[in-house]
């Protein structure tokens, strides 16, 4: 059936005919064609009104065309003349128009004796734009052209001038012979006020801003930077400015309020535990009852036993852990671990916690699948209202299962890795679009038991646990730390860099020519030479060697040799 505006031409192909509907036999394979032609035409009509030229239409233009042809025109002007540009169903200056024959058309070609631009110009060219109509490049002498001022967001049109003139956005032109120029002036808004309101936190301290002004021209650049005093770290930015980029430069575009915001830090606080007993700002969390928690001085020891799981899955966090309290900030946490995981499946590694049903884990984990090299993964999780999951797991060479970074800004999260602290891998891509309203966080030890084996005991050494807001981490120190005052020396046994927690130390005091050893002070008392010290705990002891009142000459000996 043909559609609207259209008839049945005839059958072609295998078949040859113009019956419709037509009957025929089916013999073999057969193709046919059914072929339809328009029978909706519509007329073109071109008009010159001052001639100067002629236009050419292809296909030619034999009065009428069926119905959706594209006709394409072309404007050719005559000697001395010049094209001045297509009206009615056509539009535009350049020589040739496309025109669609879905309805009768009609176009007018506008030939010249000479034609003239019409220049304008947007003072400044930020402030707005100016439209014309007709808009061509060039205009017969004569032509009406309508201007149209719009101002950008924030300007003010301020009025035309050259050959146009007065305050209304939209005005004409009458273009003379030789073109007319005409300027659009516009105003920037402003002037504008800087706020610096009162900080938003618990914290105390102070914002610089430079150049500091009473008020500011549109587009000037205002740098500002937050400065904590002490005990207070800076978050944030709000009011009229966001995130946490400091120094910040702002672009006056309005009048703006800007707060900072100063916090008293909750923590996490670092630590390279070298201490007998666990900071005050941790808490030892044990869920099963079988784990157990030990410093020696210089690492922090965290153990689960074999047989049961101790996993951080949907079902909560089961693994012995030491958490801090936590500000719910941009971070980076660092953890370095010496100890490894040989095992299916130990684990070790970071757990960032809003509450008992909101966290994410990021550790490295020994999970052999029968491969002939044995990797270490780097694992991440998160749970949500109780549901888990999987968020990175990256085969990585166990040699670089050493240093765990996570760092968050935003919404958006990192976990890299590190065999030497400096050198660092991004462990898979980051998790994009997460939130969580952070509490708490530490490290933990865990285990899974794989394939009907109990889980395997596992002990995680923490070398130390470093929030990078708090700057550089301090070096380790020794649990003795021994000072000598006068002429002398102290040895120890054990040397002082073995010296454990729960270990005794004996001291061996040493004088000087000239000094004879006056005693212990500090962790130590006592005047003999040889004394023992047990240590449970960071200690000093300072060793004083007195000069003795004996004077001593120094004369030179010759001897003869025989």
């Amino acid at each position: 059936m043909p559609a609207d505006g259209y008839a049945f031409q005839g059958w072609t192909g295998d078949i040859t005919s113009n019956v419709n509907p037509l009957e025929w036999t089916i013999t073999g394979n057969t193709t046919v064609q059914a072929n339809f032609v328009a029978t909706q035409t519509y007329a073109l009509s071109v008009t010159i009104p001052n001639g100067g030229g002629t236009v050419t239409a292809d296909p030619p233009n034999v009065g009428e065309y069926p119905a959706g042809t594209v006709v394409t025109l072309t404007a050719v002007p005559d000697v001395d003349k010049v094209f001045l540009g297509w009206s009615g169903d056509a539009s535009g200056n350049n020589l040739t128009a496309q025109v669609t024959m879905s309805a009768d058309r009609n176009v007018i070609a506008a030939f010249g004796e000479d034609a003239y631009p019409l220049n304008v110009t947007v003072n400044p060219p930020a402030g707005g734009t100016v439209s014309k109509q007709p808009n061509q490049t060039l205009y017969a002498p004569g032509t009406v052209v309508t201007l149209t001022a719009t101002a950008n967001l924030g300007w003010t049109f301020t009025g035309w001038s050259g050959d146009a003139s007065g305050l209304n956005p939209t005005t004409t032109v009458t273009v003379p012979v030789g073109g007319a120029d005409v300027t659009a002036s516009f105003t920037a808004p402003g002037p504008f006020t800087l706020n610096i309101a009162a900080n938003l936190g618990n914290g105390d301290g102070t914002v610089t801003v430079e150049p500091e002004k009473e008020e500011y021209a549109f587009g000037e650049v205002v740098t500002l930077t937050a400065t904590p005093d002490t005990g207070s770290v800076f978050t944030g930015w709000a009011g009229d400015l966001s995130g946490a980029t400091n120094p910040v430069n702002v672009t006056m575009d309005d009048d703006k309020t800007i707060a900072a915001t100063f916090i008293v830090p909750a923590g996490p606080f670092s630590d390279n535990f070298n201490t007998c007993q666990l900071e005050p700002q941790w808490s030892e969390i044990d869920p099963l009852g079988d784990g157990t928690f030990a410093l020696n001085g210089r690492q922090l020891l965290i153990t689960v036993p074999e047989g049961d799981n101790h996993n951080v899955w949907s079902d909560g966090i089961n693994a012995p852990r030491v958490m801090q309290d936590a500000d719910n900030v941009n971070f980076e946490y660092v953890v370095k671990f010496d100890s490894i995981v040989t095992a299916n499946a130990q684990m070790q590694g970071i757990i960032i916690e809003q509450d008992a049903q909101n966290f994410a884990r990021f550790d490295f984990e020994y999970n052999y699948t029968g491969s002939s090299t044995d990797l270490v993964k780097a694992y991440a999780a998160t749970i949500t209202a109780g549901a888990a999951k999987k968020r990175i797991s990256v085969d990585i060479p166990a040699a670089s299962a050493v240093y765990l970074r996570v760092a968050r800004a935003g919404t958006t999260w990192r976990m890299s890795y590190s065999a030497n602290g400096i050198d660092w891998i991004d462990a898979g891509s980051p998790i994009k679009n997460y939130t969580l309203n952070v509490t708490s966080v530490g490290p933990f030890a865990g285990n899974v038991g794989i394939q009907n084996n109990p889980a395997p005991a596992h002990t995680a050494i923490v070398d130390f646990f470093h929030n990078t807001a708090d700057g550089p981490l301090p070096a380790d120190a020794p649990l003795l730390n021994i000072t000598t005052i006068g002429g002398g020396a102290v040895s120890t046994n054990p040397p002082v860099a073995q010296v454990a927690c729960g270990q005794t130390v004996t001291l061996t005091a040493t004088p000087g020519l000239g000094f004879t050893f006056g005693g212990w002070s500090g962790g130590l008392t006592g005047t003999q030479t040889t004394a023992s010290l047990l240590v449970n705990g960071p200690t000093d002891v300072t060793a004083t060697f007195i000069a003795l009142e004996t004077k001593f000459v120094m004369l030179p000996m010759i001897v003869n040799q025989p």
